[in-house]
């Protein structure tokens, strides 16, 4: 007769973090599941920035304003008499920010491409 015991699987228990990152993903998949086609391509695909206007401020500088035709975020910058970049920023149409989840990165980003993949080529 054998004494050997054999071992009940142990049931793995979520730890607060996977608990948060559930989370996370359910908000991020909300968030991609509300946003335009445009808007998701965007955010997946990155911008396809074209130049939209440009100005000289008096020191020589530019200001110079890029437009993503596709979802109509401008990209505003301003540039020293040398064409050195000083500052950027960005002005996003309604809609396009994640309000409340803050930069989206990794299984974010990963989530935004699976939900522009489903979406473009009707796939589940």
């Amino acid at each position: 007769m054998s004494t050997a015991t054999t071992a009940r699987p142990r049931r793995r228990v979520r730890t607060d973090f996977e608990r948060e990152q559930a989370a996370r993903l359910a908000q991020v998949q909300e968030f991609a599941d509300e946003l335009s086609e445009a808007f998701l391509f965007c955010r997946e695909m990155s911008h396809t920035w074209q130049p939209h206007t440009a100005s000289r401020y008096p020191d020589g500088g530019f200001r110079r304003t890029l437009l993503c035709p596709r979802c109509t975020t401008q990209r505003v910058q301003s540039l020293d008499r040398f064409g050195m970049i000083v500052s950027s920023h960005y002005d996003y149409p309604d809609g396009y920010l994640s309000a409340g989840l803050g930069h989206l990165a990794g299984q974010d980003r990963g989530l935004l491409r699976l939900a522009s993949m489903s979406r473009r080529f009707d796939i589940a």
